[in-house]
């Protein structure tokens, strides 16, 4: 097989919508996903509980099953997947990719791969002369000071992430989008040979974020998404012990309902573990179906990230679109979002998410219009503009 530009991922994230950015540059191209809905895997849907839920989403109006190589062998081993270790599947698939491109049954002019998750397919296609893509989809390396103090204070040695893959990438991809003026700019400095480095930021379906205006009186929901280190659990769980009494008091509310989307990483589950909450804070976690996400972030009243370090949390724009005050820090990789506008930022320690926490209930009567600039403000980050971004970039590669 050979094409123009060859996508590959192991996983979803936003790559359907980049494989029909390409697409529509007009170019010759071919997507290479282990699960994609086409033949068996049309059936995974059908299966009950969150795997059907999630295999419902793997699919994209414009992108054609016979555009994507996706083969029942992979198929199934991403169902397992859901079951084991995910990092275990994404080696496994990217030493499968790159044998694929060293025995020359896959080429392609331009390949096109997501930060480091493809490491061995990434150096595979630059020996053959194949010209790298690099498309950062979560940037750290400013921020490895900051997840080193936090690691520490939990009094754990190490390191939170190695970075020499996606840093051996970058230097020698020759074209780079990123998604944010925060990723942006420590990306292009570790560039070595790129020769068109391009911001262009992520998208949502805003056909399914959208604002609400219903909302609970008795009770105040904060949608979280600090399930890991690197999203600010450890901290966010102190903060919110540390404050919880006078947050609730503040809010004038009898329930505060914390939801922290996602399953908590050991660390930030030890940490809860030991912890003590306000009794009328009730405290809840785990994986959500992205079918189900819309609907919780339009129950909820605030949204609560206070990440170290993210390329472009669509998580947080996302809850933008839904009109929801964001208590987040300036590492979330959003550009449009404005301090004091739709929101407040916070610092990534213990005693400045506590403070936001009182501050945000002290501006309760600024929800609303701060809601509502942070959705006038998302509207022009969807997903059919992103593709169209993608479009005029590769048009000119």
């Amino acid at each position: 097989m050979k094409t123009d530009i060859l996508i590959i991922h192991p996983y979803k994230h936003h790559a359907f919508h980049l494989a029909v950015g390409c697409k529509k540059s007009g170019r010759k191209f071919k997507a290479v996903f282990p699960f994609y809905e086409k033949g068996f895997a049309k059936f995974f849907k059908y299966i009950p509980g969150v795997i059907g839920k999630k295999a419902s989403g793997y699919i994209h109006p414009e992108l054609k099953s016979e555009e994507v190589i996706s083969s029942f062998f992979w198929q199934i081993r991403k169902l397992f997947s859901y079951f084991g270790n995910p990092m275990d599947f994404q080696y496994s698939f990217d030493e499968y990719v790159s044998l694929k491109i060293k025995n020359g049954y896959w080429s392609a002019n331009i390949i096109v791969l997501l930060q480091d998750h493809m490491p061995k397919t990434a150096f595979q296609a630059h020996k053959k002369g194949i010209v790298i893509w690099s498309d950062q989809i979560n940037y750290s390396y400013e921020a490895i000071e900051r997840f080193d103090l936090e690691w520490n204070r939990l009094g754990y040695s190490g390191k939170l992430r190695n970075e020499a893959d996606n840093i051996n990438i970058l230097s020698i991809a020759t074209y780079i989008t990123a998604p944010s003026a925060y990723a942006y700019e420590k990306i292009n400095s570790l560039a070595r040979v790129a020769k068109k480095i391009k911001l262009i930021p992520y998208g949502v379906d805003n056909n399914f974020f959208y604002p609400s205006n219903f909302k609970n009186k008795d009770s105040i929901t904060i949608l979280v998404r600090a399930n890991s280190i690197q999203k600010g659990g450890a901290f966010f769980l102190k903060a919110l012990e540390k404050v919880g009494g006078n947050f609730v008091d503040l809010l004038q509310v009898s329930k505060v309902f914390v939801n922290i989307l996602g399953n908590l990483d050991s660390f930030v589950l030890n940490v809860l573990k030991n912890s003590f909450f306000d009794s009328r804070v009730t405290i809840s976690y785990g994986a959500i179906p992205q079918a189900d996400v819309p609907g919780l972030m339009r129950a909820a009243s605030i949204f609560v990230m206070p990440s170290l370090s993210e390329s472009m949390s669509l998580a947080c724009v996302e809850a933008m679109q839904c009109g929801l005050p964001l208590l987040v820090t300036k590492y979330v990789g959003v550009d449009c979002f404005v301090d004091g506008e739709m929101g407040l930022y916070v610092e990534p320690t213990i005693d400045s998410v506590a403070n936001g926490l009182i501050k945000i209930a002290n501006n309760k009567i600024n929800w609303n219009q701060w809601g509502v600039n942070a959705s006038n403000a998302a509207k022009e980050l969807s997903w059919d503009i992103y593709e169209e971004s993608i479009a005029r970039y590769a048009s000119l590669l």
